[in-house]
């Protein structure tokens, strides 16, 4: 299902736009290269056949890539991989201002040595958002940022704790200066104007 969500993101992808596509494992931040990365060409009025040969280049290519993935990762890394999206989205200066999505399709929970959401969500979204900035992990994003959830997974978990948990993304991400645009346990991605 989270497959064919970024399968979904890939054809639909806006004109005029850097795509980039990176798991999230453990250490998202420095052991993870992009699955797939690209560009989408503007689109020059109902001429879209550029346009809609670079979708279906970054889908293809992503489905090639999918063929292996299996879950093989002992934690996941949101944090890591925000820092990671920031680092890729602001690699050419000029973009600076360009609004960006963030698309996570993860059950939301950071399970990491230095943050393990799964421990922590016990003590409250408060809490744990005092303990990521105690330990440098808040990443400034900045208004320019839009986050969508998506597969925020309600499995094993108390609807308390799920409900901590995406307080926390959006105490997190107010933090970070980001907007948190939606946060379902939904599969199903569509793109919000």
């Amino acid at each position: 299902e989270v497959l064919n969500g970024v399968k979904t993101l890939l054809t639909t992808e806006p004109p005029a736009s850097r795509v980039w596509v990176f798991l999230v494992s453990t250490d998202s931040f420095g052991a993870v290269s992009p699955v797939v990365r690209g560009y989408t060409p503007p689109s020059q009025g109902v001429f879209a056949y550029k346009l809609n040969q670079a979708r279906r280049q970054l889908s293809e290519a992503f489905e090639t890539k999918a063929v292996g993935f299996s879950p093989n990762s002992s934690g996941t890394d949101i944090i890591g991989g925000l820092w990671r999206a920031k680092i890729a989205l602001e690699s050419d200066p000029a973009l600076a201002r360009v609004p960006k999505d963030i698309y996570i399709l993860s059950d939301g929970i950071n399970d990491t040595a230095n943050f393990n959401m799964s421990v922590l969500a016990a003590s409250g979204a408060a809490n744990m958002l005092s303990e990521a900035r105690a330990k440098g992990l808040l990443v400034p994003l900045g208004p320019c940022y839009r986050i969508h959830f998506y597969a925020a997974a309600t499995t094993h978990l108390s609807p308390q704790t799920w409900n901590t948990v995406r307080t926390f993304w959006l105490l997190y991400l107010r933090a970070s200066g980001a907007e948190l645009v939606i946060y379902s346990p939904e599969t199903t991605i569509s793109r919000v104007k």
